[in-house]
């Protein structure tokens, strides 16, 4: 009896089957739930296959969508909120994470609603987000940060459901464009610490801490009563029940300079209810402060400045400059860069500084009383002299 003569290439109803090589055939359908065309490949005789496209057939027709040993797809949402979970962020971190999150499932909803679960999503419809974002004038790093819980969420879907999701595609984003540093010079820090000190006593230790000790926003707003030393002149820099440190680098005890320390005193004695967690900064209706509420005051402070003193680079530049301020200013005095990072708790970006080199307090107080001679630069717009020397040379052992 002659054997049966198998077909390369035959369809039964809306299953479209194509050998591929020996034993492997290639079946194809439109998934009548999502609208997207589904590839799979499958062992067996022509027998068999026929038997598989002629179940996969009436499933179709059903309007069920079947594939072959399938387990069912967690949705996005929650494919997204179990990636976060079970990420190592921070509290504050993740919920950063799921704001993202929110969003991008917020425009999936809208541009692709038939879109259920990673299994159906496709490496263009990331890109489309990406071409939106980077049209609607979103920096780069904000692009960055909202992709953050896609692809977390799309590594984890596809390292527990590797059959039915395709691997995280290469991400494609603008080139970073080039920026200058920008920062408020002396005679401009000056000229804000004057004024705040008349026109918000609240907010001007703050503001000191940024441009003469180099902490992060959050880290300024977070400074608690316990935190510093006055005997000592020290201020510790850690976790907090309002705030967690951005990086290892960054918990660190720094000595202040006195004019620093004289204004936290001032804070202090003004502080006339004490917060059981002994925060030393909090709103005038006694909240802490949040990153919003800050930027809110912040706002409205700069555009009085600005019509005040008549320098829109009050506006220009963001308050959180201010920690590049006393970078600036402390590297145009003379002051190292290893001690510059450590005093303001960056990473050493070096083996010997992450490794090996230690640096004590007595170090960082040349941090310290460098600063405490700030108005030397204040003479000068660019800090230097005119042959490129710093105004003040401060004496560094090595």
């Amino acid at each position: 009896m002659a054997a049966l003569k198998t077909t390369t290439s035959f369809k039964i109803g809306c299953i479209t089957i194509k050998l591929v090589d020996s034993e492997r055939w290639e079946l194809r359908w439109t998934d009548p739930s999502t609208r997207l065309q589904v590839k799979k490949r499958i062992k067996g005789t022509q027998t068999e296959v026929s038997q598989i496209a002629s179940h996969l057939n009436s499933e179709c027709l059903a309007g069920r969508g079947y594939l072959p040993g399938q387990r069912k797809l967690p949705t996005l949402k929650d494919t997204l909120a179990e990636a976060i979970r079970l990420s190592r962020g921070s509290d504050k971190h993740k919920i950063e994470v799921g704001y993202w999150g929110g969003r991008w499932l917020e425009w999936m909803t809208l541009r692709h609603p038939k879109v259920k679960d990673f299994g159906a999503l496709k490496p263009y419809m990331l890109t489309d987000y990406i071409r939106l974002m980077e049209d609607g004038g979103k920096a780069h790093d904000t692009v960055r940060l909202a992709l953050v819980p896609v692809k977390m969420a799309w590594r984890f879907a596809h390292e527990n459901y590797p059959d039915e999701v395709r691997p995280l595609p290469k991400i494609r984003q603008k080139a970073r464009p080039r920026r200058e540093i920008i920062s408020l010079e002396a005679g401009e820090i000056e000229t804000l610490m004057d004024w705040l000190q008349e026109k918000a006593p609240d907010i001007h230790p703050i503001a000191l801490l940024q441009a003469f000790c180099g902490l992060r926003v959050l880290e300024a707003v977070s400074v608690r009563r316990q935190d510093i030393d006055l005997q000592r002149g020290l201020l510790r820099v850690t976790d907090t029940e309002r705030h967690q440190l951005k990086n290892a680098g960054s918990e660190r005890t720094i000595p202040l300079p006195a004019f620093v320390l004289s204004a936290l005193v001032k804070a202090m004695d003004r502080q006339r209810v004490i917060p059981a967690d002994g925060s030393l900064f909090q709103t005038t209706s006694r909240k802490p402060w949040t990153k919003a509420s800050l930027q809110s005051r912040w706002r409205r402070l700069r555009q009085s400045l600005v019509h005040e003193t008549k320098n829109p680079r009050f506006m220009e530049i963001p308050p959180r400059k201010l920690r590049s301020s006393f970078a600036t200013m402390a590297s145009r005095m003379g002051v190292p860069d290893r001690l510059i990072k450590k005093y303001m708790g960056h990473a050493a970006g070096d083996i010997l500084g992450t490794h090996y080199r230690a640096i004590d307090r007595d170090e960082l107080r040349q941090v310290s009383s460098a600063i405490e001679s700030w108005k030397i630069l204040v003479s000068s717009e660019s800090g230097l002299t005119d042959s490129g020397t710093p105004l003040l040379k401060i004496a560094v052992s090595d």
